[in-house]
């Protein structure tokens, strides 16, 4: 049974102020549940766990390095927010690793009721620096397709904005299209609007081979832009913050 997805799609970022700067990228992601990722790596020929492959996953670089697992860390996040009940399964969103080199910029996990909607949200945000805080939340009621839900920022991510802010997620149902969006407010007012928008492909070793010749050596693209796109907003004017020290607390909940 083919459990993955593969997304193909793209991600619009666009900053508002104090200057205006948009970039659009194409990209794709994987889809996989926590507890079947040794499943699927045995499916595959050309995805693999922990080891060297065409495109692969090493778990102990997502989740927290306390000795669990990555399905424990999910599930142990699930019962932190006492939903443990109404979570059927909890799939992942994220870069895979290709030719052995990654960045996720940000993995999310949709913690899926019965029904398919998603009743909680688990964002793993990192930084170029290495640094990584994970944000989970209750996913809440729905908005048409749409579950929205917000969280204090507090974590380093772009060199021109400060640790200030709140973010808003938004995603829909992983159905055969998707999105998840983050946008960060501060001073009451919009700063900066990104979404990644994908279709559904069935993920198979055919839709690797696709992926590969049509995004080629795409998560070094994904570095090469935020370096790129940071040196025109340079230009433009702005100037790097001060990075201070990730917080204490790497998980952090929201109301």
């Amino acid at each position: 049974m083919v459990w993955g997805s593969l997304y193909r799609g793209e991600v619009i970022h666009a900053r508002l102020r104090p200057v205006a700067h948009k970039l659009r990228y194409r990209v794709f992601s994987l889809m996989m549940d926590v507890d079947r990722l040794e499943e699927e790596a045995a499916r595959l020929r050309l995805f693999s766990l922990e080891r060297f492959n065409l495109f692969s996953l090493h778990r102990h670089q997502h989740g927290h390095r306390d000795g669990r697992t990555l399905s424990q860390f999910a599930w142990g996040q699930v019962a932190r927010l006492g939903l443990t009940g109404e979570v059927e399964r909890i799939t992942m969103l994220f870069y895979p690793r290709l030719l052995g080199f990654a960045f996720n910029p940000l993995t999310v996990y949709f913690c899926l009721g019965k029904d398919g909607a998603p009743r909680a949200m688990i964002y793993e945000v990192r930084n170029t620096f290495g640094e990584n805080v994970t944000y989970v939340l209750k996913a809440g009621d729905p908005h048409g397709r749409a579950w929205t839900h917000g969280i204090d920022k507090s974590f380093y991510v772009s060199p021109f904005n400060e640790v200030e802010g709140d973010y808003t997620f938004h995603v829909t149902r992983p159905d055969e299209d998707m999105t998840v969006g983050v946008a960060l407010k501060t001073d009451g007012a919009p700063l900066i609007r990104t979404h990644f928008r994908g279709h559904r492909h069935a993920l198979t070793d055919g839709a690797l081979v696709k992926a590969f010749f049509a995004y080629p050596l795409m998560t070094l693209k994904v570095v090469a832009a935020i370096h790129w796109e940071a040196l025109k907003l340079w230009r433009k004017g702005l100037r790097l913050k001060t990075r201070p020290a990730p917080p204490d607390a790497r998980i952090i909940y929201g109301e």
